[in-house]
């Protein structure tokens, strides 16, 4: 018994080896989903030797429109944590297949890793799949081709919350309080790894104004409040800061400099951009922007 102790325990750690081994060596990762309805299909294509994500489209009987198209590269590094990722969640150790014979519409799909010896692991499924697995990998998967592939992204990992805002104003027979005399668009922002830089605010509200419906003869207050919030982490931070309606937006002016609030109530000017910065801790921050261009017709 003694012997064998020994023996058993070395068989166990090269069999572990191996596996890690084997997982690291992956050459190229195919995800495909096909919709039963129409019998498109759409094949996600990660390429670790060219470090490339490609995507293919297909329809039946139709010849046209097959090619893949190359989407995103991606740098060793990013590699590495993507497939450390997967393996965590255990994306290679599902089932190979996931099927609800009850459904009879609905879509398929296919996963098929290929490793540098040949060998390959598909899994395949008909309107099931391991969706815990598949949601727990989302956001690697996001990470690394900068689009969603596999599962259900975490609420608002893609795209920042807003916070709800209104405006205030008295006319003769009664107090107004309405988001509809314009629109909000984001500019500026760093978030989850991904950012855009260097916005151009006067040509964003350029295209914003032809939705403006101030008037001259109001005075107007913008109200920016929390209470539809529901991303868990709060923003450490607000500014609020005024420009004069210009292409190099003279006269900047800070009207607001906070932290996390219930309400706020801020007075306007007309013919104005505005920018409202929110930041978080972890270095993370979202810009939007709209103004107060007073479309004469509208007087």
């Amino acid at each position: 018994m003694k012997k064998v102790l020994p023996f058993l325990l070395l068989l166990f750690c090269i069999i572990f080896l191996s596996s890690c081994t084997r997982r690291d060596d992956i050459v190229k990762l195919s995800y495909t989903t096909i919709d039963y309805m129409g019998g498109i299909s759409i094949t996600h294509i990660i390429d670790f030797e060219k470090n490339e994500y490609s995507k293919n489209y297909s329809q039946p009987h139709v010849k046209e429109g097959t090619e893949t198209i190359s989407v995103s590269t991606f740098t060793d590094e990013e590699e590495r944590i993507f497939i450390e990722g997967i393996n965590k969640c255990g994306l290679l150790n599902i089932n190979e297949e996931y099927e609800d014979p009850c459904v009879l519409d609905g879509g398929g799909w296919n996963l098929v890793v290929e490793y540098s010896d040949a060998s390959t692991f598909t899994s395949t499924g008909s309107n099931d799949a391991p969706t815990k697995v598949f949601n727990a990998c989302s956001t690697y998967f996001y990470d690394l081709c900068s689009e969603s592939v596999l599962g259900m992204l975490p609420k608002y990992y893609v795209s920042p919350p807003d916070i709800s805002y209104s405006f205030h104003y008295n006319t003769e027979n009664s107090n107004v309080s309405t988001n509809g005399l314009t629109r909000t668009r984001i500019g500026n922002y760093k978030w989850n790894k991904k950012e855009s830089l260097n916005n151009d605010y006067y040509n964003i509200n350029e295209e914003l104004k032809v939705n403006n419906s101030f008037k001259n003869n109001y005075n107007y207050k913008l109200v920016l409040y929390t209470s539809n919030y529901d991303y868990d982490e709060r923003f450490t931070n607000i500014e609020v800061t005024q420009y004069d309606y210009n292409e190099k937006m003279t006269n900047k002016n800070e009207i607001y400099n906070g932290k996390w609030f219930k309400q706020i109530e801020l007075d306007i000017e007309m013919n104005k951009i505005y920018i409202y910065k929110i930041s978080y801790k972890n270095g993370d921050f979202f810009e939007m922007t709209f103004n107060t261009f007073v479309n004469m017709n509208a007087n």
